[in-house]
């Protein structure tokens, strides 16, 4: 009797020591709006295998194969339905549709190998949390080819969050290009003409809304912008300051500049690369007051080139003999200066000319 005992309880042992639980999301994603979709699979081993599954405290023990999702009933967002049996083996399938995660995340998805209230019950689980959509942050833009006629502009973005598409946008100037629904990150636009390229990425949740404000970068493809030239000019070193503005940062780069100076009467003429620079010096015997200049910038991109010149006039300013003669007759009469007069009959800074065009 004893040994019966001890063989019924090995095979008792073994069945369960061969019985297996294993659940696992297998379709769609953990998104709000979602269909999202979890298998579990019951291996009773040598015995009759069960399966149950639960959440929320609702429950469900699905029996009919390939029958109707069967909810778990509120709170509970799932349905549940068996989708094979071979022998000891039972699959099934947990489906939710979630339009608030809120009383769903942090809780627990049950699959079980019986009834949820026997003691002999294997459970296995997984927390859930679903997400909600979330709106493109970035987008990752190149300007692709050597010419006006090849570009292409090439632009990607990183995935957002619970997004299944994305609508893109692109204006030219501010007036409508192309406008479509994608479920790609990446996308190739032809460029047909100079002008501000705008590109706007917004991700579409899964209830077919657009989420928060969109993505947007934009491309310049012009010839370079030369917004002013300015210049200064020292008397007392006999130097001529250029400063060339333009809008470097938002437009193609430069592969061309040139900056030219020279005098009207052709004594003077220099040339300096501006590629890297936008402030330039100008000295020398041939700079001096009282003569005309002329400036020439050029600046050229794979678009095109722009030219901008200028004339330079320095006038000679001279100070007024009677502002002279009073400083020499206010200096000489003070034997001991104080601090004031010390001030009064030093050196006064030389004047600077300064133009803008």
């Amino acid at each position: 009797m004893v040994m019966v005992l001890l063989l019924l309880l090995l095979m008792i042992i073994s069945s369960v020591a061969r019985s297996s639980i294993d659940i696992s999301l297998t379709s769609g994603k953990p998104c709000v709006g979602a269909v999202a979709t979890w298998t579990c699979v019951v291996d009773g081993g040598t015995g009759i295998g069960s399966l149950g599954w639960r959440n929320l405290g609702r429950s469900e023990l699905p029996a009919e194969v390939n029958g109707p999702l069967v909810a778990f009933g509120s709170p509970s967002p799932f349905s549940a339905k068996a989708t094979c049996v071979a022998g000891s083996v039972i699959t099934s399938i947990a489906v939710a549709n979630l339009t608030n995660a809120s009383a769903v995340n942090g809780s627990t998805l049950e699959c079980s190998n019986g009834g949820f209230g026997s003691l002999n019950t294997t459970i296995s689980n997984i927390t859930l949390y679903f997400q909600d959509s979330s709106p493109v942050q970035l987008i990752l833009m190149k300007l692709i080819g050597s010419s006006l006629s090849e570009f292409v502009i090439h632009i990607c973005w990183p995935n957002a969050v619970c997004a299944p598409s994305y609508q893109l946008n692109i204006t030219r100037d501010d007036q409508p290009l192309y406008d479509n629904i994608t479920e790609d990150i990446c996308y190739e636009y032809n460029v047909s003409d100079i002008g501000t390229y705008t590109i706007s990425v917004s991700s579409i949740d899964y209830f077919g809304m657009m989420v928060g404000k969109p993505a947007t970068t934009k491309v310049h493809i012009r010839p370079p912008d030369i917004i002013r030239v300015s210049s200064s000019f020292n008397y007392t070193s006999s130097t001529i300051s250029i400063i060339i503005q333009d809008s470097v940062e938002d437009q193609l780069s430069i592969t061309s500049c040139n900056i030219s100076l020279m005098s009207d009467d052709e004594s003077y003429n220099d040339d300096q690369d501006c590629t890297q620079m936008r402030v330039f010096e100008y000295s020398g015997t041939g700079i001096t007051c009282g003569r005309s200049y002329t400036y020439i910038v050029n600046i050229s991109n794979v678009v095109n080139s722009t030219i901008k010149s200028g004339p330079i006039n320095l006038v000679c300013i001279e100070p007024s003999v009677t502002t002279i003669m009073e400083t020499i007759s206010f200096c000489s009469m003070t034997s001991s200066p104080s601090e004031t007069a010390m001030r009064l009959c030093s050196v006064t800074p030389s004047p600077i000319n300064t133009i803008s065009y």
